[in-house]
């Protein structure tokens, strides 16, 4: 049985009472908690436990007063929509998982933190001649549309040490369709069954470089 929200929010409150440079974390409502800091101003955290963050799903608790800097999702396994991340960036707070919120402790300005492989992602797609426009259906999962005739693809992003099919797999039942597969994780191999996998459902496996040049190909 998943656990009320109030005993998620004092779990994660409990947590983050061990980073370094935290004064307190209090709770101060089913779904949010004041988080403060030794060197930076106090942070306003929601905290939901979803498998799927939809744009629904965290309109009430931005509504809510005080707003929150940061929404943090703390389900496993888990993946934020599209509408939720594009609702996020409108009201100017950031988003992510309980790493995430560990790691935003030291920054100054909490509501402009970005995860560290998403921002590498979205500067090199950026930067791409051939792109025209990525836009994040999930958080793993690019629409990347290109310039000169060249069609859009999809690509959803990996970052496994060591790639196995059920990986692919279990990307397909959560994402859905995409037609290339990057490995994001520098020092990560694909298995022979995430070779074989990709191959049934019709797409590749990338690292981040080769899937550079291939946004050049049609």
């Amino acid at each position: 049985m998943p656990r009320p929200p109030i005993q998620t929010t004092q779990w994660v409150a409990d947590k983050m009472k061990t980073v370094g440079g935290i004064e307190d974390a209090e709770v101060t409502g089913p779904h949010t908690r004041r988080i403060s800091r030794h060197d930076y101003g106090p942070v306003v955290a929601g905290i939901i436990s979803l498998r799927e963050v939809q744009a629904s799903n965290i309109l009430l608790l931005l509504n809510s007063g005080p707003g929150p800097d940061i929404i943090i999702n703390v389900s496993k396994e888990s993946c934020w929509r599209g509408d939720a991340i594009d609702l996020a960036k409108q009201r100017n707070v950031a988003f992510g998982g309980l790493k995430d919120l560990m790691s935003c402790m030291s920054d100054d300005d909490i509501r402009s933190y970005v995860n560290k492989e998403y921002e590498f992602l979205d500067r090199g797609f950026r930067q791409h001649r051939k792109v025209s426009d990525c836009y994040r259906e999930y958080d793993r999962l690019y629409l990347i549309r290109r310039r000169e005739g060249l069609g859009p693809i999809r690509v959803v992003v990996l970052n496994e040490y060591e790639l196995t099919g059920d990986h692919i797999r279990t990307a397909r039942d959560r994402y859905g369709f995409f037609d290339e597969i990057l490995l994001n994780n520098p020092n990560g191999k694909p298995t022979a069954s995430a070779e074989q996998v990709a191959s049934q459902i019709g797409a590749r496996i990338f690292m981040f470089g080769e899937l550079l040049r291939r946004l050049n190909q049609p």
